[in-house]
């Protein structure tokens, strides 16, 4: 290996921790992945996170509607729990 004294590499320290039982499950590339950038704006003693689906979308480089459908898949996995917010004057 050729170390060139001229080049330095810094590395971003943040990281994600996935639980060990979800990496090896049948769960998507695109879930799995989804779920570490839902642990980007978890808190650490909640584990609660309130990104928007435009904001996940964006971090992801995918679709909303693709961040919709690895979310119901990590839903049904166990993987996490959605607890949908009514909006603002809805009569929902």
């Amino acid at each position: 290996m050729n170390h060139d004294s001229q080049n330095v590499v810094t590395v971003d320290n943040r990281f994600a921790m996935i639980p060990h039982w979800l990496i090896l499950s049948d769960v998507s590339d695109g879930a799995l992945r989804l779920y570490a950038a839902l642990m980007k704006y978890a808190d650490s003693t909640t584990r609660q996170a309130f990104p928007s689906r435009a904001t996940i979308a964006n971090d992801m480089h995918k679709s909303v509607k693709s961040v919709d459908r690895y979310l119901r898949e990590l839903e049904s996995l166990g993987a996490v729990r959605v607890q949908r917010r009514k909006r603002v004057g809805s009569l929902e």
